[in-house]
């Protein structure tokens, strides 16, 4: 069976980049009219006040922004590989309230899958955080994934158990299943999420994570609109 795709891979964080990126823009140019006004006026400390703060502000989005563009990058280059999973149906960037998760992988297995950018060997500590090529990447990304999933399954209400993945673009090193939180976590790299895709426990019978997976796209959220095949 054909895999369906829904939505774009990176579509919300690509939106988050923009969005920082102009934040930035308008920090500068806002901030520099201001400090050069409150200077002519003579007000010299408000001036350098106001600078100072629009450094501070046009810093922190270009960080933002910088990691919001590395999400999007990741997403894209892992959804290149999708197209071996084998699943029904893979939606991109669903809506769970007030988060989302990166991916969702649909018959005959069910996974939520947080991506992230990083490279080189992968530690994952008790408390859910993870660590590539001695980095340690933002968050938990273990117990985002746990998250993820329990709040996808209340969302599909269809009684079905989602598994948690991790992936990490460039980790060096197989597969790790692991448990965190007392419940079980895939850590794996982008090539080799097809495969532990398709090891998975089946979760779903055929056809049926294609029903899930229209039920997710004519929903409220109008980005999961079926996309052109990858």
């Amino acid at each position: 069976m054909r895999t369906r795709f829904y939505g774009l891979p990176g579509q919300n964080a690509s939106i988050m980049a923009a969005k920082w990126s102009r934040r930035r823009h308008v920090a500068v140019v806002g901030s520099v009219l201001a400090a050069g006004a409150a200077m002519v006026a003579g007000w010299t400390a408000v001036g350098l006040l106001i600078g100072a703060g629009g450094w501070w502000f046009a810093r922190r989005s270009h960080h933002r922004r910088v990691r919001a563009a590395a999400g999007a990058s990741a997403e894209a280059q892992t959804a290149t590989f999708l197209k071996r999973a084998r699943a029904e149906a893979v939606l991109f960037d669903v809506g769970l309230g007030d988060t989302d998760v990166d991916i969702v992988a649909l018959g005959p297995i069910a996974a939520a899958i947080e991506v992230k950018r990083a490279a080189g060997r992968v530690r994952v500590r008790p408390d859910g955080s993870i660590s590539a090529g001695g980095r340690r990447l933002p968050g938990r990304p273990s117990r985002q994934a746990i998250a993820a999933s329990a709040r996808l399954a209340g969302l599909l209400d269809a009684g079905v158990w989602i598994d948690p993945v991790v992936c990490v673009t460039d980790m060096v090193g197989r597969p790790k299943r692991l448990q965190v939180a007392g419940q079980p976590v895939t850590v794996c790299a982008a090539a080799s999420l097809p495969r532990v895709l398709r090891k998975l426990p089946r979760r779903l019978e055929r056809g049926e994570g294609r029903a899930l997976a229209e039920n997710l796209a004519n929903g409220p959220d109008p980005s999961l609109r079926r996309s052109r095949p990858l």
